[in-house]
């Protein structure tokens, strides 16, 4: 029998992370200058939710605890990444936050698990995508 694939093996590690009490113009900050669609929200070390980029544009201000999505999906690192894909799909979510012994650890998008599935399914292939 094979050793499953996990989520570690396809998701982004030490995401960077906004606190639930700063203004939604220093989320945007964050996520315009590393290009990002989502970024953890923490108050201390404890994980408080997701903001995406559609949030940053639906919010007509406050906090980026009051913009971002608190009911999260959240899996751990040594789950089986079809089955946290599986939970994404049904769950209709492009993002899943992943963490390690309680902790956060990375986050897991759908342009994580298509890189991944690209170089597994062709890994010689080193295309310079503009």
């Amino acid at each position: 029998m094979h050793k499953a694939t996990t989520v570690l093996a396809a998701m982004s590690p030490f995401p960077h992370t906004v606190e639930a009490h700063e203004a939604l113009a220093a989320a945007k900050a964050v996520m315009d200058t590393h290009d990002i669609h989502h970024v953890p929200v923490l108050d201390g070390d404890a994980l408080v939710g997701l903001l995406t980029s559609a949030d940053l544009a639906r919010a007509g201000g406050g906090t980026v605890g009051d913009a971002c999505h608190r009911d999260v999906l959240v899996v751990d690192v040594h789950r089986a990444l079809a089955s946290a894909c599986r939970e994404m799909a049904a769950r209709r979510v492009d993002a899943a936050l992943v963490t390690k012994d309680g902790h956060l650890a990375g986050i897991l998008t759908v342009s994580d698990v298509c890189r991944f599935l690209a170089d597994l399914l062709d890994p010689d292939l080193d295309d310079e995508i503009a």
